[in-house]
């Protein structure tokens, strides 16, 4: 800590050890020594049987025995870095991805006609605000996702800082292609807006352009599902690993990521899907509830991020 004008700072070294510091004229000793100290009186002190000394006051030396109240204990349980996992927040966090995810994909279901281009592009003019406010929504769940995944990845730093790490690169990963997979969502307004420079295409054609955009949307959604499945397995595994979580959400989490990776076949993933579906959200939705209702344990957060460290 850094010393200032009116006083000097100082880490609290270990019991056994005695240290001394003076300034301006104050001398203090302290087996643990103390946090503050300003021109001539203590304000912050830790320690056990803690004296300073004040300069001569009209030849009268001064000795004061300093006790805090409620007991040195308290003092250091107070001056204890405040740190935790910050596992409600996450689970907050989850709660509004959940909501917004779903909301943005309920806007647009059915709307699209699987080879009827026309049909197609009658449901996109005739639901335009839908399609924009799915693809606004999308945009916010994935920032949303995003924010989950920097907490995920403070909240299992403790258990596996390697893991956590490539898991917090999988899931950004994936959320850059769902960004940008986002953008063939209102591609097809741009091919159906009627602008001057589109009347080289025939009608039919530029109806079957906007189709294509959609459908480029959905490899996309196939591609990202596959590095969240990753994601998946990679979370199922700290929380197999830690000490804090009930394995059972670890068990879930790795169960939905091997479903996700079905994605690398998407004629089998869309075979599967209903039960793909079922697992990834009672998974997710599982640790999300887990999180937001009862936190972790932080006394052995703390004891695996201690060893961690250490």
């Amino acid at each position: 800590m850094p010393s200032g004008e009116n006083g000097l700072f100082a880490p609290a070294d270990h019991e056994s050890r005695v240290l001394t510091l003076s300034t301006k004229g104050m001398k203090v000793s302290a087996p643990v020594l103390v946090y503050v100290f300003r021109k001539d009186r203590a304000l912050l002190a830790l320690g056990r049987n803690l004296q300073y000394d004040k300069p001569r006051r009209e030849g009268v030396p001064i000795t004061t025995n300093v006790a805090p109240p409620g007991g040195y204990a308290m003092i250091e349980r107070i001056a204890e870095p405040s740190r935790g996992p910050m596992a409600r927040i996450t689970g907050v966090v989850y709660l509004f991805y959940f909501l917004t995810a779903i909301s943005g994909d309920l806007f647009i279901r059915g709307m699209t006609v699987s080879g009827d281009p026309a049909a197609t592009a009658t449901n996109i003019f005739a639901h335009e605000r839908l399609f924009r406010l799915s693809f606004g929504v999308g945009l916010i769940a994935t920032a949303l996702y995003i924010s989950v995944t920097v907490l995920f990845y403070g909240l299992f730093k403790p258990v596996n800082k390697t893991v956590a790490l490539l898991a917090a690169f999988l899931s950004v990963a994936g959320c850059a292609i769902q960004a940008v997979g986002g953008l063939f969502r209102v591609a097809p307004f741009v091919v159906l807006d009627g602008s001057p420079y589109l009347s080289a295409f025939k009608l039919d054609q530029l109806q079957a352009m906007a189709l294509m955009f959609i459908k480029l949307n959905v490899q996309a959604t196939y591609i990202y599902l596959v590095f969240f499945g990753m994601f998946n397995l990679s979370i199922g595994y700290l929380i197999l690993k830690s000490v804090f979580m009930p394995r059972i959400l670890g068990v879930l989490m790795a169960l939905s990521g091997f479903g996700w990776l079905t994605f690398l076949s998407p004629p089998l993933a869309i075979h599967l899907l209903p039960y793909i579906e079922i697992l990834g959200i009672l998974a997710e939705a599982s640790l999300m509830l887990w999180l937001l209702v009862k936190g972790v344990n932080v006394e052995r957060w703390k004891e695996q991020a201690n060893v961690a460290v250490g």
